[in-house]
């Protein structure tokens, strides 16, 4: 089975809004806010989704996790993003 065949067998499954969300990503991907925004973050999350193996009972449940990835997504789709710059911004004042 080719990545494009098991793209399609899985994305059929899911719920008309998921597969929205799909497609939102995948145009998403081929934006060039893609490359600036996620692309390094990206490829450390797949380093650590390959390290982390084992189950741990304390990690969150699968839902709360998808949940999190989904609303990530749409933020970062429809632009409710924060510079780099801003995102360390008074982290140093107490």
């Amino acid at each position: 089975m080719t990545v494009e065949q098991a793209i399609l067998e899985n994305v059929k499954v899911l719920s008309p809004d998921q597969q929205q969300e799909v497609l939102a990503f995948i145009k998403f991907l081929q934006s060039d806010k893609w490359e600036h925004i996620y692309k390094g973050r990206f490829k450390e999350l797949q380093q650590e989704i390959r390290q982390d193996t084992d189950i741990d009972p304390d990690d969150d449940p699968t839902e709360t996790v998808i949940e999190g990835i989904q609303q990530g997504f749409h933020e970062a789709i429809t632009g409710q993003t924060l510079p780099l710059s801003q995102l360390w911004d008074g982290i140093d004042d107490n």
